[in-house]
């Protein structure tokens, strides 16, 4: 039984539904884990005298920096853009799910009106 036009396009949409979504909850992993060490930094930060010298990687490049006070706000900056971020990244996987639901659900359909057409269907192993 040939499998038609219409339908393959809709399997091919599926499976690329599927690899967005995929990619979307890879980034959100990476997003979530980078927030848990800004947030384990910051801790630590709190713990060091505010008359150390603290030093920040940048690039292979460590440069000093001002005051713990400082060092400490832009962790919180990048650690509340990451919440932004996470937040975005959830919303786009909630709608890729749904359109994945949906597709699934039009797939089906069409796989069991094929299943309706196809000689000897409607017994009960046709169903």
């Amino acid at each position: 039984m040939d499998i038609p036009e219409q339908l393959q396009k809709q399997i091919l949409q599926h499976q690329q539904l599927q690899q967005q979504g995929e990619m979307v909850a890879n980034q959100r992993a990476q997003v979530e884990m980078t927030n848990r060490e800004l947030e384990q930094t910051v801790k630590e930060l709190e713990k060091v005298s505010d008359k150390e010298t603290l030093y920040r990687s940048i690039g292979a490049v460590m440069v000093k920096v001002k005051s713990k006070k400082e060092l400490v706000e832009q962790f919180n900056e990048e650690l509340e853009t990451g919440e932004l971020r996470l937040k975005s990244l959830k919303g786009q996987e909630d709608i890729v799910k749904e359109q994945l639901q949906k597709l699934q659900e039009q797939i089906q359909g069409q796989v069991n009106q094929l299943k309706g057409q196809a000689p000897g269907a409607g017994g009960p192993l046709g169903n």
